[in-house]
């Protein structure tokens, strides 16, 4: 989401590989796929049948690799978009309105570790209760913990309110000059209906003169 408001505050998504109102639907898709595979694997590993819990072990990796290649797509979008901007800015960008740099390399940063979590989680899992670090705890706490909470804190640093109200601002400005553009245009059709009917009164008066 981040990503679409920064692209729709500096209008310049003809600079993106996918087009905004398409980009959250695509990753949001993405993430669901995911769950509903790991889900299935989920299932399996309950069963009592021999073959299913290796099965769903199989399947869930499956499903988190799935997560990973959207997630890195994402990042491979957001850098094609950064290049493209620097290289032919906007006049919105060139503005100085927003401070898209800055929230484009949080938007890195934060990816980064959200990635590097991704891989420790599906490196956790493929070796499974008895791997490395499952039976050592700092890992998760190094990988995990440390990493979700740094994403939060930049988060708060430079939070993403900044252009969600940028773009709020606008939308109202355009609803005004909306109702303002009515406005003027009844008012001119005001007049020429007046004007209409002004002179559909004088061309009477105008016939009468001449008859007598």
């Amino acid at each position: 989401m981040i990503l679409g408001y920064i692209i729709s505050a500096v209008d310049g998504e003809h600079h993106s590989m996918i087009r905004t109102k398409f980009l959250t639907k695509l990753f949001v898709l993405g993430d669901i796929c995911s769950f509903m595979i790991q889900s299935t694997g989920a299932g399996l590993l309950t069963k009592k049948d021999e073959d299913a819990p290796t099965a769903g072990k199989y399947i869930i990796v499956g499903g988190l690799v799935v997560q990973l290649l959207f997630f890195g797509f994402f990042m491979v979008v957001s850098v094609v978009f950064y290049r493209r901007l620097n290289r032919e800015p906007t006049r919105r960008s060139k503005s100085g309105e927003i401070a898209w740099r800055p929230h484009m390399w949080l938007l890195f940063t934060a990816s980064l570790l959200i990635l590097i979590r991704s891989v420790f989680r599906v490196v956790e899992y493929v070796q499974g209760p008895d791997g490395y670090f499952l039976s050592h705890e700092i890992y998760m706490y190094i990988f995990d913990a440390i990493l979700m909470a740094a994403v939060v804190l930049l988060f708060n640093v430079l939070h993403p309110s900044q252009i969600t109200a940028l773009l709020s601002g606008r939308k109202a400005v355009h609803q005004v000059l909306r109702v303002e553009n009515k406005a003027k245009l009844a008012s001119q059709e005001e007049d020429v209906e007046k004007q209409t009917h002004q002179s559909r009164d004088v061309m009477p008066m105008t016939a009468l003169g001449r008859s007598e």
